[in-house]
Formats: structure tokens, sequence, C-alpha cells
């Protein structure tokens, strides 16, 4: 039956009045007088919630998370049992930083028991963190990413429907001179930027592409003419035409890309998440397939 009035347990040190209704805080939980917490939350025993963190609708909190200055939690997010989050990455004894680094739980993601979640990253909607994973670098949306540092796996496509893989416009200064379009790892993509590659001259009949990376996200964009991506995965293929400088597409790990239908003057140029690595490619189709289908 769902909780429609807000409890406290009679053990709790819940400070704050910006609780919402339905939500639950149960045994020796410690909340601070200027934390948020949202409706139909439920924050298990022997919880910590500092001052400068927010908390969305319907989260769950396993018991003994400690949530310090700077977490942001969306609705709908699932926080395992232990789950460590930093937000000082150089800590002294009584050395206070002045800025806290902010981490960002986005909507529907989950954190398996005992993760540790540094601080400054971004966690993307619908996400996924394997049980005991060290998470150094944001995850993007609809992946699931585990291990020690922890690594994107593949993609966590959800209800059997593909990822949304639409263009995204690049941030785009029109003037009278000529235009600027600007694209920034970390804000605009998923990523920091290690590698910067450009496809030209490139002949119709002579597709490119034909691989998948295991681990490396990439963002595409036709800085002048056109051509096609066709983007597989286990669930089907997605076709997209870069057609304009300002539009880009980003494709995590996981998906096959096929590029073809270059027109004669297409420059296709190619922003990675790390540099070269031979081992991170996937050449054989089949072997692709066994790859996404484990």
């Amino acid at each position: 039956m769902k909780q429609t009035e807000t409890y406290l347990h009679p053990t709790a040190d819940v400070q704050s009045s910006k609780i919402g209704d339905g939500t639950v805080i149960w045994q020796y939980c410690v909340v601070l007088p200027e934390a948020q917490i949202g409706k139909n939350c439920n924050i298990n025993c022997h919880c910590f919630v500092e001052n400068d963190v927010s908390i969305g609708d319907n989260v769950t909190v396993k018991s003994g998370v400690s949530l310090w200055d700077g977490v942001r939690i969306g609705n709908d997010v699932f926080i395992g049992p232990n789950v460590s989050f930093i937000n000082d990455k150089f800590p002294r004894s009584k050395q206070y930083q002045n800025n806290v680094l902010q981490t960002v739980i986005e909507d529907g993601a989950s954190i398996g028991a005992g993760a540790i979640i540094m601080g400054g990253i971004t966690i993307g909607k619908s996400a996924m963190i394997g049980a005991g994973s060290l998470v150094t670098k944001s995850v993007p949306a609809n992946c699931i990413c585990y291990g020690s540092p922890a690594k994107v796996v593949r993609n966590n496509i959800m209800d059997n429907e593909l990822v949304d893989l639409g263009k995204t416009g690049a941030k785009t200064i029109f003037d009278t001179r000529g235009n600027l379009s600007v694209i920034e790892g970390n804000r605009d993509v998923p990523f920091a930027i290690k590698r910067v590659f450009y496809i030209w001259n490139n002949k119709e009949s002579y597709p490119r592409g034909g691989h998948a990376h295991r681990e490396q996200f990439q963002s595409f964009v036709a800085v002048h003419g056109d051509c096609r991506l066709k983007l597989t995965d286990d669930k089907g293929t997605r076709e997209v035409m870069l057609d304009a400088p300002n539009q880009y597409i980003t494709v995590p790990p996981g998906f096959w890309v096929d590029i073809d239908n270059f027109s004669a003057d297409c420059v296709l140029l190619v922003l990675t998440s790390d540099y070269y690595d031979e081992d991170d490619y996937i050449r054989d189709f089949d072997e692709y397939l066994s790859y996404v289908q484990s």
C-alpha cells in the first residue's frame, strides 16, 4: 500500500522542513536543516543527508548511505546500501574546501551496493552502476557501467527500444562575418575529448566505419558536405543523415557504425573519448553480434 503521509521514525534526527509528502525516513537517520527531499522517497536506516543536498521524487536510498554537500539526485533514482559519495578529492582534517564538487545523479539511474562515486561527475538518465564499482568519470544515459575503475560495458536500452540517437544542435553564434559553432567536452558531449580526426576526400561508393567500440564514445559532425551514419545494435538499425555543420551525434560504445553516402565535398569530424586503441575495436560483425547478445 502506498504511503500517503510523511513518516519520520522517532529515532531519526530530521532537522529539515523540506520533506515531500509520502516520504519515509527510518531509524537513526540524520537530515540537516537545508536538505531537500522530494515526495514518496524511502530513506532507509543509518543514512546521513548534509545541507547542500537535493533529492527528487520516488527515490530509494538504502541503509548506510551518506549524501554530502553537492549531491543532486533526480527522480526515480535507486541508491544501494553503503554507496559512498566523494565531494573533496584532496581531503585534510579541519581544512575545508570553499566550493564542494557537485555530483549529479539523473532521473531513473540505479547505483549498486558499495559503489564509490567520485565528486564532480554526472550519472546519466537510466544508467546502471554495478555493485562495488569505483566510478571516476561521468556515465552517459542508458549505459551499464561497472568495475574498478568503472567502465561502460554496453548500452542499457530499456523496453527493447533503440536508444535515442538523434542529432544535437551545437551552440552556435551567428554573425555577419561568419558563424561559430562550439562543442565542449564534458558539457556538450558526455566525455573529455581525447582525440580528434577527420575524414575527407571520400569516394561515395567506398563506405567507412564498419566496426564497433567496446568502451569508446564518438561524436560525429559533418563540418562540410553530408554523409549517412548507420548505427546498429542487437535491437536494430537507425540511419542518421549528417548534413549541417552545427549538428552532431554522439554514439556510445556498443554500436556498430557504418558510414556511407559521402558527398564529394564531405569533411566528417570525429571527437572521441580516448586515444586510439586497437583492442577497443570489434571489426568482425559476427563477433560483434555475439558481444552485444552476451
